[in-house]
């Protein structure tokens, strides 16, 4: 993936990534999306929300933030409904998220550049 996300939908509730080239960890993450509501690819052109987060940083494995759907109250959203960019789907036939951090803002690119500065 290109971005950071955070899943508002999977084809089963959860999603599996590899994110071995991140972590180093070759067993899969499982992650899910947020409130596991099935949001369908009508649903989706009219999907409306207002995430609100933590400033980007470089800690791979903590996301907090809070997410309102279509004007419901707000749902807590952890690092298990978070996706990083470079993780790779396995096992999983889609899923649909809201792209929360792109390019330098994103958490591989964070921790990348904390670990240059050795």
């Amino acid at each position: 993936m290109p971005a950071d996300i955070i899943l508002i939908n999977t084809d089963s509730g959860s999603a599996f990534f590899d994110t071995v080239s991140l972590d180093g960890e070759t067993i899969l993450s499982e992650r899910y999306a947020v409130n596991n509501k099935h949001v369908g690819q009508l649903q989706i052109q009219n999907y409306r929300g207002m995430l609100m987060c933590e400033e980007p940083n470089p800690i791979i494995h903590r996301f907090k933030g809070l997410l309102s759907e279509n004007n419901s109250p707000f749902l807590e959203v952890q690092d298990r409904n978070f996706a990083m960019r470079g993780s790779v789907l396995r096992n999983t036939n889609f899923v649909m998220g809201i792209v929360v951090y792109v390019g330098n803002d994103t958490k591989a690119h964070q921790n990348a550049k904390l670990m240059q500065r050795k």
